[in-house]
């Protein structure tokens, strides 16, 4: 889980990140339908996200367009005060150099969102998506079909005067069909809870926990055997550990923030592994080792400034502790910081620009067929413009281009990559 939760500030053409979001289907309110359909035409120079230390694979080509059209559909029905809504999407990839890359991608999603009392509101929801990982900011790109399910339950009742309290459990999941890649599988399940104050001269404060457990069903370590004899196996397990205070308020109608700060602790689970190495005269044998979890500080900060007409501005950052489905690690501390402008010129066209920089550390990183260097760190700058042009409801055009840099250890893993992308779109229905 993402401890504390960091606000996402810059839009990227890196699309296929795995998605954490627990649905990714917009909800329709009252009973409604919605039917939109996209064609998305994306360039990129390093679509392969390739290191600079490694060889182009065979049949495969750095620089590359890809074409991805996609049709998506979601209904609403309420029940009384609640609300259900399903929706799913069909697309696939084609891929002008790098055929063998070409996939279908598709998910399906939905939930419940529900009121009880005057100041209660919960939801229940799920999502399943499949496709083909080949964007990832970290990764290097190889044949791999990735699916994550998502499923969880909040519920909040925030007053808009006293005390209130809140809460939820989440699970996700991820699996990488390229055996070269399911030492990466994961697996997250998070309870989270938290208490409420909130006035109107001063704004909301809250203080809650969070207790996290990752593991990697197919990554097996070597444990003493309490009982003597051989060594047991296990698989690869982190639980984590946060307590956070966060202050949230909107001043005057233009401007809004939120911060937190917490402290966190992660700890593996074993503390300690037995690694095979081999003597002198080469007979083999196991040498205990500890594994470092890690402690200290987490934050955010978001601030959403919209004076009014056609500008507008949000700015942010964060620290998360994730799982790593991507890059071969124990654990990823990220820090990320960004920026986003946007302008509106006239009713049917919209523009944005903005940046945002990350840092990545990998603990515990190993060495993989795919990846046969181990990963310490990555720091990644994303540069981003877009234009939206929507002179009617029914359709609309988006052009986007950006800068992608990956600054990593080893350095063999450095990228600088420029993209641009083209989509045409066009939606039926309410909602």
């Amino acid at each position: 889980m993402t401890v504390p939760a960091t606000t996402a500030v810059a839009q990227s053409t890196d699309d296929d990140r795995p998605a954490r979001a627990v649905t990714s289907v917009s909800p329709i309110t009252g009973r409604g339908f919605r039917i939109g359909a996209s064609l998305r035409t994306y360039y990129d120079s390093n679509l392969l996200r390739l290191g600079n230390g490694f060889p182009r694979t065979q049949g495969k080509s750095r620089a590359d367009f890809r074409f991805s059209p996609s049709v998506d559909a979601a209904i609403g029905q309420p029940i009384g005060r609640q609300q259900l809504f399903l929706g799913g999407s069909l697309g696939r990839d084609y891929y002008a150099r790098s055929n063998g890359l070409d996939r279908n991608r598709y998910s399906v999603g939905g939930g419940a969102l529900l009121k009880a009392g005057t100041s209660c509101n919960g939801s229940i929801t799920g999502d399943y998506k499949r496709r083909q990982a080949v964007l990832s900011e970290s990764s290097l790109a190889v044949d791999n079909t990735q699916a994550s399910l998502d499923y969880g339950a909040v519920i909040d009742c925030a007053p808009s005067q006293g005390i209130g309290f809140g809460g939820g459990v989440t699970r996700q999941q991820t699996d990488n069909k390229n055996p070269n890649r399911q030492v990466q599988d994961s697996r997250e399940t998070n309870f989270d809870a938290h208490l409420n104050f909130g006035a109107s001269a001063l704004g909301t404060f809250s203080a809650g926990g969070t207790m996290s457990r990752f593991s990697y069903p197919k990554r097996s370590l070597f444990v003493e055997n309490p009982a003597g004899g051989l060594p047991l196996t296990i698989n690869d397990k982190l639980d984590l550990y946060s307590g956070r205070i966060s202050f949230s308020r909107a001043i005057g109608t233009r401007l809004s923030l939120s911060a937190s700060a917490s402290y966190i602790k992660v700890k593996p689970k074993p503390d300690a592994v037995l690694n095979l190495v081999q003597g002198e005269n080469g007979q083999l044998f196991f040498i205990a080792s500890p594994r470092a979890g890690f402690t200290g500080p987490g934050y955010n900060l978001s601030i959403d400034y919209h004076p009014g007409g056609r500008f507008g501005a949000q700015f942010g950052g964060g620290r998360n502790i994730t799982s790593s489905p991507n890059v071969a690690a124990r654990l990823n501390i990220r820090d990320d910081i960004g920026m986003t402008f946007s302008y509106r010129i006239g009713n049917s066209i919209s523009t944005s620009f903005g940046a945002d920089y990350n840092h990545r550390r990998y603990k515990g990183g190993f060495a993989t067929v795919a990846e046969p260097l181990a990963r310490t760190s990555d720091s990644t700058t994303r540069i981003f413009a877009r234009a939206s042009y929507s002179p009617r409801p029914l359709y609309g055009l988006d052009f986007e281009v950006g800068q992608h840099i990956r600054d990593s250890s080893p350095k063999q893993y450095n990228v600088s990559s420029t993209s641009a992308s083209l989509t045409l779109r066009v939606k039926f229905g309410r909602g």
